[in-house]
């Protein structure tokens, strides 16, 4: 009797995470590129288990138990119940991430944890609309660019050049880029005795963040 006792215990502990009741990542699946800053995050529960919580860190290393390490963590949330999908209120800026979940027994109130699932937003900017003033009584040149990233910093940079001279450029790291939204980067160039008013130029706007790269080129005149 003892020895059947001591059997069961021990298949018990070598039983696969499925059969203790861990929850299964569905989605994003492992290794996904998700186009989205709000993903949507789903899991399935066998029938004895309740949701805990979810855990999104930017790295996979977990403690002893299985939750991700609270410096790694970039967003969380906690359930009172049944619940298998969520998705963060805040966006996700363009990384690679890892998720899991945190589920506990209805009997024995035993915590299990998921293990962590990646998955990748890829770096996407845009630019939004380049609007180019001359003010020709002041000899200024003011240059006022809409953009949009998914990125946490992004990189504005604008390019005067004549022929293949540069003659005028600038640049401006904005760190904290609205995510879903649109940002605005201004520049303001004052050419009285450095170029002759009316001398066209080619004009060219770059937005950088995170790899990705979008441009634009207007052809203006000197003021």
């Amino acid at each position: 009797m003892l020895r059947i006792l001591a059997l069961a215990v021990l298949g018990a502990l070598l039983a696969p995470a499925s059969a203790i009741g861990v929850a299964t990542p569905l989605s994003p699946a492992p290794g996904a590129v998700v186009e989205t800053s709000h993903p949507v995050f789903t899991w399935s529960l066998p029938a004895s288990e309740e949701s805990d919580g979810i855990y999104v860190a930017n790295a996979p290393g977990t403690t002893v138990e299985g939750r991700l390490f609270d410096e790694s963590l970039v967003d969380l949330d906690v359930f009172f119940g049944g619940e298998t999908s969520w998705s963060p209120s805040s966006p996700l800026p363009a990384a690679t991430y890892w998720w899991n979940v945190r589920s506990h027994d209805l009997d024995s109130w035993t915590s299990y944890y998921s293990a962590p699932v990646s998955f990748s937003i890829p770096p996407r900017v845009r630019i939004a609309s380049v609007r180019v003033r001359r003010y020709g009584f002041i000899h200024n040149l003011d240059v006022t660019v809409a953009f949009a990233a998914n990125t946490s910093s992004a990189r504005v940079s604008v390019r005067a050049r004549r022929g293949s001279r540069t003659v005028w450029s600038r640049a401006e790291t904005y760190d904290y880029v609205s995510i879903g939204g649109t940002d605005t980067a201004y520049f303001s160039w004052y050419t009285r005795g450095r170029i002759r008013p009316g001398t066209p130029l080619r004009l060219t706007v770059t937005i950088d963040a995170a790899g990705a790269r979008a441009s634009a080129t207007r052809t203006v005149r000197a003021p």
